[in-house]
């Protein structure tokens, strides 16, 4: 029998293990790795090595196409010295623009200009002049590298540029002349979506209904995404591979069952070649109008793949020869949850099903035979998904098998098929059938959503394990081989699957470490342009600012604070201090106060929205061997703004650490005037390194070994100002800035001060790497 080797497997983990190197491995590496194992297949050794020789091949050859093209990604970054400058670039408006409340973002293909590639651009102008959809223009742009925030537990936005190839972003400062040509789908799908809005209103869900008819999920409302995703049933609103799959099944099964009526019509081609082609013609269709995103692209490989492959063969190896069709096609694509999440599916679906109980029982029984196989499914889907959901997202959503037990069929059956129905009698002009279909389909998602809202006030609905430990995830990996390779096992198959189950198990618990008494962890976090410090102990923690609010869809304290607090296994936060009203400041807590209720809240001056006490100057106490004392200038002198911040002093160990929020010289004055400053190890630099702020005295006050600003990457305001860092320099104080180190971690003890970047302890060869 002919042996059957699996190449895609090998593949991928040849570009998964290029994604995870600091720096691109130099391009002689994979022709003399490949050579090394040719002449070690020749020795006399090396029998074993012959056998494994076309995986090792695989493996190399993965990593080799991944490496060149992730490359070729690098060299089309938009070059630091061209960063801020006004460029004029021409392209085409690529997908469907996203309006927003005060400003237009869209993709730019460029194909001519000081950068060439996509772009990711904002305009600011009135929706009618910002570029339209498909739309060929000459801009006048201003242009950054990608660049997010990077924090512990937070998304990495650098990673999911670089899998979009997203080479530059940056806002429109002028439209120019309109060009030749154009992207006619996507004026088309605009064509579409525009007569989806105006058949569909103002009803509760249209939001919904077009993310599943053209692939736009910005008009889904807040509340509705939220409980999407608190139910694990978000994927159902973004095209990927379950529709395209859906939509080809649905032609592979009416065109098979069409053509079959007909002998003449099945002698003359077979009926299972007539149901492919149409299941790709289907597949192909839904594609389109779905704009081609990636996710789509992957799906409609692994389809193709299935559709196109010949002679019947094994499940596992249409799987397998998939997989490395997609890494053939984007090698990038292993960067992204959803690739991983698609192959996992499919994975578990090939170990998971079963067949039919009782083929030639009556319907009813068979139908519940089917009911009953569908929740097993499920249940076995969120159980061996497990390991994914931690590590892509950080938590388990332990109600996501009855949701999708009722949202699958009822979105995936009926509401999906029914806007499709929606959007081609809009495109006939058949107004009220389309209106009347999408009355339909509204109704079917509230009782969704009716459901979906239950299960979401369930206790426990979700859970934060933290990170998992190392020997966690090799007990997850060893009990997912168990579960998968049970069927393979025999008679105790069943033991071994319930055996590979209970070995998830610890990976749900995490094991994040916590200071140990005497330390603290001070945590400067990544929000931007704003602050946000999260100030931990051995059984207490403390967050100081939460940053800024961007608006209804995106603040830090939801973004950023978190999903940190979250990753590092808390589950309660002991106290909460805003050091003033500013929106950088506390624009995010709101955020963080509805998911973590705080046990006390402190602030500098009155806010509308939270309620605290006032910050008194001198107040202190000690958590777990650290003392905690809080600083504020005269009161009399400084009711409001940014004088009236609430500062605070950490000290452990001996070492002591200031957070100064946005202090400025007047209350740096105030404060060394009445004695209550005393030198410190590492001061958080007050208000973002502003010149209106760290005064000379201030500094020669303090005498500060390190100093940490928090401010945005290129920031409007030009923060930290030259004369501030040099003031610094001058006093011989080493500098730490979020926007070149990430989230800033200092360790306070009686070992010292230790003070490290997440930046660059997480380093991936794609992040960008600012001076």
């Amino acid at each position: 029998m002919r042996a059957i080797h699996f190449l895609g497997l090998p593949m991928a983990a040849g570009a998964v293990l290029v994604h995870q190197c600091g720096q691109l491995p130099p391009w002689p590496v994979w022709p003399a790795l490949a050579l090394s194992l040719a002449v070690a297949a020749r020795l006399p050794a090396g029998a074993r090595l012959r056998c494994l020789g076309p995986a090792l091949l695989a493996v190399v050859a993965g990593g080799a196409w991944a490496a060149w093209i992730a490359g070729g990604v690098l060299a089309a970054r938009l070059p630091s010295e061209l960063e801020g400058r006004p460029l004029e670039v021409r392209g085409c408006v690529a997908g469907l623009p996203r309006r927003g409340q005060r400003s237009t973002s869209f993709d730019f293909l460029v194909d001519h200009g000081p950068v060439r590639g996509r772009l990711r651009l904002r305009s600011y102008r009135s929706p009618d002049a910002a570029p339209a959809a498909g739309e060929c223009r000459v801009l006048q742009v201003r242009l950054k590298r990608p660049h997010g925030l990077r924090n512990p537990g937070g998304f990495d936005f650098e990673a999911w540029s670089f899998a979009r190839r997203v080479v530059a972003s940056g806002y429109v400062l002028a439209v120019g002349a309109r060009l030749n040509g154009g992207r006619t789908l996507d004026r088309w799908r605009a064509w579409l979506l525009q007569k989806l809005q105006h058949h569909a209103g103002s009803a509760r869900y249209s939001g919904i209904v077009q993310a599943l008819a053209v692939g736009e999920r910005s008009a889904i409302p807040v509340g509705q995404w939220d409980l999407l995703l608190a139910t694990g049933t978000n994927h159902l609103v973004a095209i990927s591979g379950l529709h395209v799959g859906l939509a080809a099944g649905f032609g592979f099964f009416l065109a098979g069952w069409t053509w079959r009526r007909s002998s003449r019509a099945c002698l003359w081609i077979p009926a299972p070649r007539v149901a492919a082609l149409a299941a790709g013609a289907c597949a192909l269709g839904y594609a389109a109008l779905a704009g081609f995103g990636i996710p789509v692209q992957r799906a409609l490989v692994m389809l193709s793949v299935g559709l196109l492959g010949g002679r019947p063969r094994p499940a596992w190896v249409v799987l397998d020869r998939a997989l490395a069709a997609v890494i053939l096609v984007d090698p990038l694509s292993p960067l992204e949850a959803g690739s991983w999440l698609s192959f996992g599916a499919v994975a578990i679906l090939l170990t998971a099903i079963r067949p039919a109980r009782h083929p030639a029982a009556r319907p009813w029984r068979r139908a519940w035979d089917g009911l009953r196989e569908f929740a097993r499914l499920q249940l076995w889907f969120g159980v061996a998904l497990m390991p994914l959901s931690v590590f892509w997202f950080q938590r388990i959503c332990l109600v996501a098998p009855l949701a999708n037990l009722v949202a699958v069929p009822v979105v995936g059956l009926l509401v999906t098929p029914a806007v499709l129905l929606a959007v081609l009698a809009a495109a006939l002009g058949l107004s009220a059938p389309a209106a009347m279909v999408l009355a339909w389909a509204n109704g079917l998602l509230g009782a969704v959503f009716i459901w979906l809202d239950w299960l979401s006030g369930l206790p426990a609905a979700q859970w934060w394990p933290g990170t998992a430990a190392p020997w966690q995830w090799l007990l997850a990996l060893t009990g997912l081989l168990l579960a998968g390779g049970a069927p393979a096992l025999g008679p105790r198959a069943r033991i071994f699957r319930r055996a590979g189950i209970a070995l998830l198990l610890p990976l749900a618990l995490g094991s994040s470490p916590r200071p140990v008494a005497g330390q603290a962890r001070v945590t400067v976090l990544d929000v931007g342009q704003g602050l946000a410090v999260v100030v931990e102990t051995a059984q207490h923690l403390l967050v100081y600012d939460a940053g800024a609010a961007f608006g209804p869809r995106f603040d830090s304290g939801s973004a950023v604070v978190l999903p940190y607090l979250r990753s590092q296994g808390w589950r309660r936060l002991d106290l909460a201090i805003i050091s003033h009203a500013d929106g950088d400041h506390a624009g995010g807590m709101p955020s963080l106060l509805r998911a973590f209720a705080a046990r006390r809240v402190v602030v500098g001056e009155p806010l509308a929205q939270i309620a605290g006490t006032a910050c008194r100057d001198g107040e202190s106490w000690r958590w777990d061997g650290v003392d905690f004392e809080l600083l504020r200038a005269a009161r009399d002198r400084f009711p409001v703004g940014n004088n009236a911040s609430c500062l605070l002093l950490v000290g452990a160990g001996g070492n002591r650490l200031l957070i100064a929020g946005d202090l400025e010289r007047g209350g740096e004055a105030d404060l060394l005037a009445r004695d209550r400053l005393a030198p410190v190890a590492v001061l958080v630099v007050p208000h973002h390194g502003s010149r209106t702020s760290s005064s000379s005295a201030w500094i020669r006050g303090l005498i500060p070994d390190r100093a940490i600003i928090s401010a945005g990457y290129r920031n409007r305001y030009g923060h930290p100002h030259p004369r501030v860092v040099a003031r610094y320099r001058q006093q011989g104080v080493r500098l730490n800035q979020t926007a070149r180190d990430g989230a800033i971690r200092v360790d306070l003890g009686a070992g010292g001060v230790q003070v490290s970047g997440f930046r660059h302890r997480a380093r991936r060869y794609f992040h960008d790497a600012p001076l």
